[in-house]
């Protein structure tokens, strides 16, 4: 038997077999891998794992001989009537888990709408009297097949295509029944009624359960999910990835009252999208959740969890149009007067103004630096902007940019050095956070969320600076962007210092680049002129 082996990254065991050369494409066309098949033993205990690994191992190679069907050709024909049975008892177990609390009316009539919507006429226009046709498509092909491979059949083409169709018809009647249900009508189900019985050839346990026959939960799959995206969902601070996700996902349980992985289907993922948007929710936040769950699901079914994913293909929605941006710059007498009054703090509140506005840094950036971040190039002085890997202090997030272009040198305005920054990260402790007065918050190990809070209360309550529309930080960064179009910065050069993508511009993917020119950046950063102040 194959030994458990742990994953690199998550250190959890998982057992692997290995899938042959001559069954790769076929294994990648019924479950779109290749190489090997993978079972997680979700433990870090190795006699755990042992334990565990046999079960694991039988299921995979259920899969590689189901595999091994497909490829030599040993394809099932299935009845109509196993055909209506298997899409019978789709809808059954469907019903089952939403009739009690079906929802609103108006989510299941835009899932029966978004059925019907998937017909077209065979000729490509409507014509008098004509009715559209169902063809299922690619993806529809797909749930056909995962539906039979969870029950341990591998069918000829022409009867996953008729399953695909008579699950098309099942999920119509689910849904005018739930729309039913939904207005307060729980008189008879008449297609109930027409579904023959499942042969028990056909009655294999449900994929979606784990190999060990344990219903697999939210939780399971969002720690899974966490773990593979390099988030320790047991680490302290909560990393912020797992925290979202996590928090979205109970969110849904809460509006489903379960929080079965294998029970969500695409009307409940339907009904809550049309819930939040109800509710007020804001279209980006709609899209976002949508899109996290989607991609919780994709790695939950890549697993072994699930056997479809209920979010893939909803149409997140749109953004308002011309919308007003919700962030301005500081003006220049704002500026002049927040620096000014940084003058008389001390600390973080003494630096961080002068920081963001002499750099256009993001706020995160700045608060997770070291005294080790300021260093020096060709003679000159600059802040280094980074993700690393090392381990942080107790308490403490990793380092983090925002993208791969954030990561950069930038160098720090005479003026800055003028006002005594240099000499203030000098006296800094070795190994000392730059602003050692902000904590990391609690949650999550952040400090820049500390200093955000902080800069907000003292920029309002203090200096009543309290316009909707600034932000006590991020406000620094469109002033500065403002600043290098005023002295005319190569866009280049100013996205190599901001961190700014330049998607647009195919020719700055040619070269070493700005950001490989320091001696050019400081140059240009000494064209950016910060207020005039009283005394210098």
């Amino acid at each position: 038997m194959s030994e458990p082996t742990k994953h690199s990254q998550s250190g959890r065991y998982r057992i692997r077999l290995a899938i042959p050369k001559d069954l790769r494409a076929s294994a990648k066309s019924l479950y779109g891998v290749g190489a090997e098949f993978t079972a997680n033993l979700d433990t870090t205990d190795k006699r755990v794992a042992l334990a565990r690994a046999p079960a694991a191992l039988a299921g995979l190679h259920a899969k590689l001989r189901l595999v091994r069907a497909f490829h030599q050709g040993n394809l099932k024909v299935l009845s109509q009537r196993e055909i209506r049975a298997l899409a019978g008892e789709w809808y059954r177990e469907s019903v089952a888990s939403n009739e009690d609390n079906p929802g609103s009316y108006g989510g299941w009539d835009a899932y029966r709408d978004e059925l019907m919507d998937a017909r077209t006429f065979p000729d490509g226009s409507p014509e008098d009297g004509q009715q559209p046709d169902y063809e299922p498509d690619v993806k529809a092909l797909q749930d056909a097949r995962t539906l039979l491979s969870s029950r341990g059949i591998v069918a000829h083409e022409a009867s996953e295509a008729a399953l695909a169709v008579a699950l098309w018809e099942a999920k119509t009647h689910y849904a005018a029944l739930m729309m039913r249900r939904a207005a307060g009508d729980y008189g008879a189900d008449q297609f109930a009624g027409t579904v023959p019985a499942l042969p028990a050839s056909l009655s294999a346990a449900p994929a979606a359960r784990s190999e060990s026959g344990a219903v697999v939960s939210f939780e399971d799959i969002v720690r899974g999910w966490a773990r593979d995206a390099g988030h320790d969902p047991d680490a302290k601070p909560t990393p912020r990835g797992y925290y979202d996700r996590h928090r979205t996902a109970t969110r849904l349980a809460e509006f489903l009252g379960r929080s079965e992985a294998d029970s969500v289907t695409k009307a409940d993922a339907v009904r809550w999208k049309m819930d939040m948007q109800d509710k007020g929710k804001a279209a980006a936040t709609v899209a976002n959740d949508l899109s996290e769950l989607s991609a919780i699901w994709k790695w939950a079914i890549a697993h072994g969890k699930v056997a479809e994913n209920p979010f893939a293909g909803i149409l997140p929605p749109k953004k308002a149009r011309n919308r007003k941006a919700t962030r301005r710059p500081f003006t220049d007498d704002e500026a002049g007067k927040i620096l000014a009054s940084a003058r008389r703090e001390r600390g973080a509140l003494r630096w961080l103004p002068w920081v963001l506005a002499a750099t256009g840094a993001r706020l995160s950036e700045v608060c997770q630096g070291t005294k080790a971040d300021v260093i020096e190039r060709d003679g000159l002085p600059f802040l280094r902007i980074h993700a690393d890997d090392e381990t942080r202090a107790l308490g403490e997030a990793q380092r983090s940019v925002k993208n791969e272009g954030s990561e950069r040198m930038v160098p720090i305005h005479s003026r800055l050095t003028a006002e005594g920054f240099l000499a203030y990260v000098a006296a800094l402790p070795t190994g000392s956070p730059l602003f050692p007065d902000i904590p990391p918050d609690k949650l999550f190990g952040q400090r820049g969320t500390s200093a955000q809070k902080l800069m907000g209360r003292w920029l309002r309550n203090k200096l009543n600076i309290t316009d909707t529309k600034i932000s006590p930080s991020h406000s620094w960064r469109h002033w500065f962007i403002d600043k290098a179009r005023t002295a005319g910065m190569h866009p280049e050069v100013r996205n190599a210092i901001t961190g700014h993508a330049d998607d647009g511009n195919e020719s700055h993917r040619y070269g070493l680049g700005w950001k490989a020119m320091p001696g050019a950046l400081a140059e240009a950063m000494e064209k950016i002129e910060l207020p005039l102040l009283p005394g210098g």
